[in-house]
């Protein structure tokens, strides 16, 4: 409290115009993700860690149903990075890590045995459609003891404070075509409803189990559509969520570094004005191959960044991983070149003051 009397003091006798105006746009954090298909799953980055000199930022995937979830599977790496680096958890409902996904079964975990997911999701027309739990499964309990699993482990990993909790991955996509809970059909902003009081379930059912001191919550968004978007930020939920995330790519029609960063930012700024003094982390970033140079794209991102988090709108972007996966978003088809992009951009303000 004596440290927020002094702050409060100080700045109602300073002139408006002598605030510092590049305070709030610096020590933003950059970070990058690799991933190699059923091969290696998320891949320790340390080795490109070093080479981009300054990564302090992290985005792992998780579905509740894996029985490693923090900091998972053979991921000791990601504990030796050390207390600089954010950690972003995408923990999913989604089925995966626990056998084969297109086969869900029932887990017995401390004795007590949890129901196979009962939900699909991402059902596009022509694909096959990805196994769930069920957000009535979540909100009944039935999968209390996959989350106190995790919960368990996320209490033992050391510097747990700089972990985000990202619910679900891209709720936008997951729900675009509705879902399909224990055979029955839900629309897409039926879906949107019935994720939200699971995501509230999920988080007061951590708050009330002992979260570790300093862990945040966000809504897993791709971001890419507005009333989408919209839905899943209720007032009513703006006290349990820390921080607003969305993915960021350079995908389909080209667009400059400014123009995709701040595509959802806008809509943001116009639907959501009481959460923005939020901070943003933008889990995914990235730019294809196929509308452009990517190490050239990518050395833009810097002044894109500055330009949103000085112009005094809100939603300030704190953090921001590149996703080196999948050419159809933002794989690397030059890695050294974009590495080396990245570490330009990673180097210099407004990453570093």
């Amino acid at each position: 409290m004596r440290l927020i009397f002094i702050i409060v003091v100080a700045t109602s006798l300073m002139p408006i115009s002598a605030a510092p105006a590049q305070a709030a746009p610096l020590d933003v954090k950059g970070g990058y993700y690799h991933f190699i298909g059923d091969e290696g799953g998320d891949v320790d980055v340390t080795a490109q860690a070093a080479v981009l000199r300054n990564m302090e930022a992290l985005t792992q995937y998780r579905s509740i149903a894996d029985g490693s979830t923090f900091p998972g599977w053979q991921k000791e790496w990601i504990n030796n990075l050390g207390p600089g680096v954010d950690r972003n958890f995408v923990l999913e409902l989604n089925y995966y890590g626990a056998g084969e996904p297109t086969i869900p079964r029932p887990q017995t975990v401390d004795g007590v045995v949890v129901p196979a997911p009962d939900m699909t999701i991402q059902q596009r027309p022509g694909d096959t459609w990805k196994w769930a739990y069920g957000y009535r499964q979540v909100t009944s309990g039935q999968v209390d003891p996959l989350l106190k699993r995790a919960l368990d482990q996320l209490k033992t990993m050391p510097y747990a404070e700089t972990v985000n909790i990202q619910l679900g991955s891209e709720f936008d996509t997951d729900h675009e075509f509705g879902t399909t809970e224990n055979g029955i059909a839900h629309g897409w902003a039926a879906s949107d409803a019935r994720a939200l009081t699971a995501v509230q379930y999920i988080i007061g059912y951590f708050r009330s189990h002992g979260l570790p001191a300093g862990v945040t919550f966000s809504i897993g968004m791709g971001g890419w559509h507005r009333a989408s978007f919209r839905r899943m930020h209720p007032e009513w939920l703006r006290g349990d969520v820390q921080v607003l995330q969305w993915n960021a790519y350079n995908h389909g029609t080209p667009r400059t570094p400014y123009q995709v960063f701040n595509r959802t930012r806008a809509w943001a700024i116009e639907d959501l004005p009481r959460w923005r003094t939020k901070e943003v982390v933008i889990a995914e970033w990235g730019t294809t191959a196929n509308v452009g140079n990517q190490a050239v794209w990518i050395a833009g991102a810097g002044a894109a960044i500055k330009r949103i988090n000085t112009d005094g709108r809100g939603f300030r972007i704190g953090t921001l991983t590149y996703y080196d996966n999948d050419p159809n978003w933002g794989e690397l088809m030059d890695r050294d070149a974009g590495l080396e992009a990245l570490r330009s951009v990673y180097t210099a303000r407004p990453f570093i003051g």
